[in-house]
């Protein structure tokens, strides 16, 4: 549940990631559709996602859902898109986690590094579309440390 958390935490991040002062079409909230998304056994079952422009180019993302065993999970961190690691929590979880933003090119897309007791947990991309309504997390790397097949899909509230 604890990696859980992280991977939601980091794919909020990966969200606001608009333009250089964070605002942008990312902001606001994000429901995962499930139906859309390829899922591992680590992936959530629900979440919501909010990400919020907290000026200065400073990124708040919070992550509230359901992990795959129906349990609560909640997330949240602070950080810019400069690929420096900021601290995030993730309730009930008994590491300490960081997480990295970096743009990936034109047109919002960024990538992330999750980091628990400072050993990468886990990699991935954020894509919006091009009618800014959804964006997608595709993970490259699960919790385990292996290749990972997850894409989560989430659609503006």
């Amino acid at each position: 549940m604890r990696k859980l958390s992280g991977i939601l935490t980091a794919s909020i991040a990966i969200l606001m990631s608009g333009n250089a002062a964070g605002a942008g079409p990312h902001l606001g909230k994000w429901k995962l559709n499930v139906a859309k998304s390829k899922v591992e056994s680590w992936s959530p079952k629900s979440q919501v996602r909010t990400y919020e422009d907290w000026g200065r180019d400073l990124l708040h993302v919070t992550l509230e859902g359901t992990d795959s065993q129906d349990k609560p999970t909640f997330g949240e961190f602070v950080a810019r898109w400069d690929g420096r690691f900021y601290p995030y929590v993730i309730r009930g979880s008994q590491t300490a986690n960081t997480i990295a933003l970096k743009r990936a090119g034109a047109g919002g897309d960024f990538e992330f590094t999750v980091k628990s007791d400072g050993k990468v947990a886990y990699t991935g991309t954020y894509t919006l579309s091009a009618d800014r309504k959804s964006f997608t997390l595709t993970f490259k790397m699960n919790p385990q440390g292996e290749p990972s097949s997850t894409v989560l899909v989430f659609e503006k509230e």
